[in-house]
């Protein structure tokens, strides 16, 4: 259960608490409003244990804000920054003129506080790898540090088929690298190569995922990869399908393209079967 922290007038917290319990009548979340920010509260959290990721502060007031950055004395959750208490700020009628910078999150009304959002930002600010979608017999979600030896073997199996590797080819620092992929790549666009685990066991299968297109008639590009040890099973298309569907209705991700190489048959044979428009690649003996 989220504690939510409303500093605003009571006439703004009451329409942003009504309007939630109203869009969610079965999701149990707690308000507590209050027109300056609590710092007693906020100081016993910080010294008796780190302060509990449900709880989220929305504040609509610069000078709330300017209190916040000097309570944690660092600027607040932003670019994969942790912050210890995540803030969303609240743009509306009534406060046309406060220029609410600092907080990674903004909403601009009522109806845009939903729980997938108080999700993300709780995830984000606690540095958990937030899951993207669960189908039949595959968990995607976002990859961690933790994954880092998994990704590593999946380098070494597709190490001449470049396009099925989280890596970039000739990584010096695979570990630095992922850290900062994490830290920036979904915090920024909210999408990336995600990692596909197995259900119910959640053994690391391998990865797919969106990235930015050079076309420009393209929205993304996908690509995917798997251990050696999963391929021909069908979790392939069953993740890659199950993500076009969610990158169309989260990320509008709707002109989706895979860059593929021209000897690589049952790639193309997966992204013919699923309709994708396909950006040919040199094979490795062309290259």
């Amino acid at each position: 259960m989220y504690q939510i922290i409303l500093i605003m007038s009571e006439k703004q917290a009451k329409i942003l608490s009504l309007t939630f319990r109203h869009n969610y009548p079965n999701y149990t979340i707690h308000f507590t409003i209050s027109k300056d920010l609590p710092l007693n509260r906020l100081q016993k959290e910080r010294n008796v244990t780190a302060p509990s990721p449900e709880t989220i502060i929305i504040c609509d007031r610069d000078a709330v804000i300017q209190n916040l950055k000097e309570f944690c004395g660092r600027p607040l959750c932003g670019s994969g920054d942790l912050f210890p208490l995540p803030v969303i700020a609240y743009s509306h009628e009534d406060n046309m003129k406060e220029s609410l910078f600092g907080p990674a999150w903004l909403i601009g009304s009522a109806d845009d506080l939903t729980p997938p959002l108080l999700h993300e930002v709780s995830a984000r600010c606690r540095g958990k790898a937030m899951t993207i979608i669960r189908t039949g017999r595959c968990l995607i979600r976002e990859l961690s540090n933790d994954d880092l030896p998994s990704l590593l073997a999946l380098q070494e199996e597709n190490k001449n088929n470049p396009g099925g590797c989280f890596f970039p080819e000739n990584c010096t620092a695979p570990d630095s690298f992922l850290n900062e992929y994490i830290r920036h790549q979904y915090a920024f666009f909210g999408y990336g190569l995600f990692g596909i685990f197995r259900r119910p066991d959640e053994a690391f299968m391998g990865i797919a995922g969106f990235s930015c297109s050079r076309q420009e008639e393209v929205d993304a590009e996908i690509s995917y990869g798997l251990l050696a040890r999963f391929r021909h099973k069908g979790y392939a298309a069953e993740a890659v399908e199950a993500l076009l569907e969610e990158g169309s209705r989260r990320w509008q991700l709707k002109r989706i393209a895979a860059r593929i190489r021209e000897d690589n048959r049952p790639s193309l044979r997966l992204a013919e079967s699923l309709k994708l428009q396909i950006i040919p690649e040199p094979s490795q003996e062309d290259s």
